[in-house]
């Protein structure tokens, strides 16, 4: 979809396409992100496993933080961003349970199955918050970062079933796509992982989830396309 940016400030291409359609007159919920994973790359994979036709309009670094207070009535300088008619939105668990609710296959789950869906959401957006300002300007990241994962992630693991998708399902729900991007999000999971030198391998539960989910229909052809920013690595940081 775009080339990676050199630096967090320089980018202020806005590039645009639809997923699940060729159509450029579609009415579909517009979601606004930068082109990397972070937290708005699983809005993105629950479009793409629930089947939900989205337009994706990815916005550099620094440019993004004039479109939120544009907006009327103005949102803080953030991203993600959803549109979608009257409707907007400006928090990511927000996005991603208005796109899950939009969806044939994911609307119709019980409220136990929502909130474990709910529960590994926030698990991503906690380890984010944790690992993030080491890849940024935070000091200190080789260090901090194996003692951060090894307090986190075997609790995720330790939540996850001895096989199959979380909410044992024949198809990946939003638990298992947050699982995804944790192993394939190279911003900021992946990139923070090759810091501290952590392996994500070492949690063989959600590595078998992740792997299983990246195959799942809808998902194996997002990630391929040039749509997709899970391997994204717009700051040029180490990747091995």
């Amino acid at each position: 979809l775009l080339p990676p940016q050199n630096s967090p400030d320089g980018a202020n291409q806005i590039l645009t396409s639809a997923l699940h359609s060729d159509n450029p007159d579609t009415m579909a919920p517009k979601i606004t992100y930068f082109p990397l994973s972070g937290r708005g790359e699983l809005c993105f994979l629950c479009a793409a496993g629930g089947g939900v036709e989205v337009e994706i309009k990815r916005i550099g670094m620094g440019p993004h933080k004039e479109l939120g207070p544009s907006l009327d009535p103005p949102l803080p300088g953030t991203v993600p961003i959803l549109q979608d008619g009257d409707l907007t939105l400006y928090q990511s668990m927000g996005i991603e349970t208005y796109i899950c609710n939009l969806s044939a296959k994911y609307k119709d789950l019980s409220p136990a199955e929502k909130a474990k869906d709910d529960m590994f959401s926030n698990f991503k957006e906690d380890l984010m918050q944790a690992l993030a300002p080491y890849l940024f300007s935070k000091e200190g990241g080789a260090e901090a970062i194996p003692g951060i994962c090894a307090k986190m992630l075997p609790i995720a693991e330790g939540l996850c079933p001895a096989s199959g998708f979380v909410n044992g399902k024949d198809f990946p729900t939003k638990a298992d796509l947050a699982i995804l991007l944790l192993y394939k999000g190279f911003m900021p999971y992946q990139a923070a992982a090759v810091m501290g030198k952590v392996d994500f391998a070492a949690y063989p539960k959600m590595a078998a989830i992740a792997a299983a989910a990246a195959e799942a229909d809808g998902i194996k052809e997002y990630i391929a396309s040039d749509k997709c920013c899970l391997g994204a690595n717009p700051l040029g940081l180490p990747e091995a």
